[in-house]
């Protein structure tokens, strides 16, 4: 019985010390830093149960199993850290249970009743993490369901044990290690889930590093490739739902100058403002991307050229009234949008973006800062007004500021 603890101890210790590594080299990843005191934590109480006999019963029973059941809260504050969740006190259940019971003397001087208690303890910190394991939105990754089955199943194995103690208390240790479902169990379970956890770290992993292969780095949003990826999954789902597909292409107007003005600085923040103005407007339909420089685009299932027109016409109207601040600078930016719906059993990415560009192409045109719908483009025309050439807009430009109706205080020139 004893080697078999020490042997179970040494487990957890090693399984501690490897997840204690991998948080030195990556101090970011808080959860390997809270799993491997968890580690720690069981196996130093299964260590200190094992020692039965020679150290004062005070620490091999109830700090002991104290100490083996807090490795739930240090579990449940792993998993609440990786999803980005605020920590959940029901992980302390289990080790404040003993604790609570170890002040009752008939629990405290009674082996079954021990036995007992630390397990109901053991099957409540189970359900516990396996809530955890299985909460909206991350559950969607298959080693995360399986390894939810796996702490449901160790808490149904707990609470048979602790019925089987209540029916028929224990009186010496190895009456317990001959009952059913005894600690070779939860040590089998103990194997089953830090495989279960390197799987579900590397998936995780895994995913990451494709989500960042299809984000744009400056903005957040999609990148060209992931726009294209993710095409075919809102074509389908759109199709499903017997709605078409509306592809609106945003372009910056003057971007260029915003840059050369202000600088590459005041650029990027416009990106990233424009960036999170549609994929607010956009809330969890379809797809946002920057396709490259000051391009965008849309992807969004709807049900007519109407829903389309409106989303990209209040895109439009919020950058132009929005105000954005780039250190020291306050400027304003507009931008032009082409928009393309097609039906979903038809629709075609390339297509779909090349009759946007066209629409994008007659928004320019006819004086930028809106939007135009694919096939309601209106004829190019001559401006008959205005200066032919760059030399005629020089000449204009440097007449108007020698007469003093020129608002810009500066020399212009040629170059």
């Amino acid at each position: 019985m004893k080697t078999g603890l020490l042997l179970w101890s040494a487990e957890a210790l090693t399984l501690a010390a490897i997840l204690m590594v991998a948080w030195v080299h990556k101090r970011a990843v808080r959860s390997y830093l809270f799993w491997s005191l968890g580690l720690f934590a069981h196996g130093a109480g299964v260590a200190l149960v094992s020692l039965r006999g020679h150290i004062p019963n005070f620490l091999s029973i109830e700090i002991a199993n104290g100490v083996a059941l807090s490795a739930y809260a240090f579990a449940v504050s792993g998993l609440c850290h990786r999803d980005g969740k605020p920590l959940r006190a029901a992980g302390l259940l289990p080790a404040t249970l003993w604790v609570g019971c170890m002040f009752i003397p008939g629990v405290r001087e009674n082996l079954g009743y021990r036995a007992m208690t630390f397990n109901f303890g053991s099957c409540i910190g189970a359900l516990v993490v396996a809530h955890c394991l299985w909460s909206p939105g991350f559950a969607r990754l298959a080693t995360r369901r399986q390894l939810a089955v796996i702490f449901l199943l160790q808490a149904i194995s707990s609470c048979i044990g602790a019925v089987v103690m209540a029916i028929f208390p224990a009186d010496t240790l190895q009456q317990i290690a001959s009952t059913p479902l005894t600690a070779a169990t939860s040590a089998t379970f103990l194997v089953l889930e830090v495989l279960f956890v390197s799987k579900m770290v590397m998936d995780e992993s895994e995913k990451r590093l494709k989500d960042l292969a299809l984000i744009d780095s400056l903005t957040g949003v999609l990148n060209r490739r992931g726009f294209f990826e993710r095409f075919e999954s809102i074509r389908a789902q759109a199709l499903r739902e017997g709605r078409s597909i509306g592809i609106v292409l945003f372009d910056l107007d003057h971007f260029k100058q915003i840059n050369d003005r202000y600088g590459h600085a005041a650029g990027d923040q416009t990106l990233m403002v424009f960036s999170r103005i549609v994929a607010r407007r956009m809330a969890s339909q379809g797809a946002f991307a920057r396709l490259g420089g000051e391009e965008f685009a849309a992807i969004l299932p709807v049900e007519n050229t109407a829903v389309a027109r409106a989303f990209a016409e209040g895109a439009r109207q919020e950058l132009a009234l929005k105000r954005i601040f780039a250190a020291p600078y306050t400027i304003g930016a507009t931008v032009s949008a082409g928009v393309k719906v097609m039906a979903a059993e038809t629709a075609s990415a390339d297509l779909m973006l090349s009759m946007a560009d066209k629409a994008l192409y007659a928004a320019k045109h006819a004086g930028r800062n809106r939007m135009v719908v694919a096939g309601e483009e209106a004829e190019p025309q001559d401006d008959e007004e205005g200066p032919a050439d760059i030399d005629a807009c020089v000449q204009q430009l440097r007449s108007l500021h020698m007469s003093g109706n020129c608002p810009a205080d500066r020399t212009f020139k040629r170059g």
